[in-house]
């Protein structure tokens, strides 16, 4: 019997330049991701053609077919239906689908503006990658905060504090009761605080403190670096007591994730740094829930969905995190620029389960515990009147 295969969707909103067929447009996109097209540029500009309509040597089973085309407002919804043998999950995988649905489609003359607004998978894909190994739960277990609203921080300042100072700004902030505390993206191994010093500073001193109140404090080192050497400077990590693992995600690459949890299984943290390139473009974007969805499948236990008093996406960001997804586990969502005025909503949004990220807020006030404490406690009310909501 032949194998049978599913479909991978990917939905656009496109605005057509002026006097543009959307329905000529709608047809080379289907055709740039998968059979092709022909391109020639003209003095009167460029010129396409389908290569299906000049060549004859091809599986007509490898198409991809524009499966709906509805008007919205002053752009169109266009869906995009791409067979799934087009790509193999081993041997291409989800850096393959991002050529596909992300690649040249977004050059196509013709278009004004393009988003891609959403994408859904294959049951298969769900099977192969198995989302976050920790998954929220998974988090909450393992510092030992099974309820009540989390808070981290992130070290500040970013660079220019030696290791002594870092692991002393540890124990204030986890003394403070912070359960959370991660290296910012552009730190990594600075010359005034290297990787493995700094890792044997934070987490010796974090031991103490917990060996003293009985709290676990997690610490987020950042290993992002090139490829080649993203494993060698885990296994540093981990080597020198790390538990958990930062990754800069869109500048390293998105399956850096799975590699990461293939090798060592300790929660991932993807940071959205460079997303904004991508998904604030007024003209060619990908909506940052499209990107969030791609790293929980890919295995982030943490990431950012911005900030509730700062985005008019933080609803769906979140949601492309927590929702029911074939099995997969829930990504922590994390809100990040959160103080007194934010917390609230944040919370709220999120029913709780987010991870409330302090910097400035935090460093411009010498009371760390009162701080924490207020932020805690705003959460907890947003979280029971959330609650009594949707009672």
């Amino acid at each position: 019997m032949a194998e049978r295969f599913e479909q991978i969707l990917a939905t656009y909103q496109i605005t057509p330049e002026a006097g543009a067929d959307i329905n000529r447009i709608a047809d080379l996109l289907a055709a740039e991701m998968s059979i092709g097209t022909e391109y020639i540029a003209t003095i009167q500009g460029p010129q396409y053609w389908l290569c299906a309509d000049r060549l004859e040597s091809f599986s007509k089973s490898s198409q991809a077919t524009v499966k709906s085309l509805e008007p919205s407002s002053f752009s169109y919804e266009v869906c995009i239906s791409i067979p799934e043998q087009n790509i193999s999950i081993r041997e291409g995988g989800a850096a393959n689908l991002l050529a596909i649905i992300a690649g040249d489609v977004f050059g196509i003359a013709g278009i004004k503006q393009v988003s891609l607004e959403c994408i859904q998978l294959p049951s298969a894909w769900l099977q192969y990658y198995q989302g976050p190994a920790w998954g929220t739960r998974g988090i909450r277990e393992m510092i030992g905060v099974l309820s009540e609203p989390l808070v981290g921080v992130i070290l500040k300042p970013n660079l220019g504090l030696s290791c002594s100072q870092i692991a002393q700004l540890c124990r204030n902030l986890a003394e403070a009761g912070v359960d959370i505390i991660k290296d910012d993206e552009i730190s990594v191994s600075p010359s005034c605080s290297p990787l493995p010093e700094r890792i044997r500073a934070v987490v010796e001193t974090l031991g103490d403190v917990q060996s003293k109140t009985g709290r676990r404090v997690l610490y987020v080192p950042n290993v992002t670096s090139d490829i080649s050497s993203l494993v060698d400077l885990a296994s540093l990590a981990i080597e020198n007591g790390a538990s958990a693992l930062l990754v800069d995600a869109f500048t390293i690459g998105l399956t850096s994730l799975h590699l990461l949890k293939q090798r060592f299984g300790v929660p991932l943290y993807a940071h959205r740094v460079m997303y904004a390139l991508l998904s604030n473009n007024s003209r060619y974007r990908i909506r940052i829930a499209v990107l969030l969805t791609l790293l929980r499948l890919l295995g982030a236990d943490f990431a950012h969905v911005g900030n509730a008093a700062s985005s008019s996406e933080m609803s769906g960001s979140v949601n492309a995190l927590v929702s029911d997804w074939g099995g997969l586990k829930p990504t922590l969502p994390v809100a990040t620029g959160v103080d007194h005025s934010n917390v609230v909503l944040n919370a709220a949004i999120a029913r709780g389960e987010i991870l409330l990220m302090l910097d400035a807020c935090l460093y411009r006030c010498k009371d760390y515990a009162g701080v924490v404490k207020r932020i805690r406690e705003q959460s907890q009310v947003a979280l029971q009147e959330s609650n009594g909501r949707n009672r």
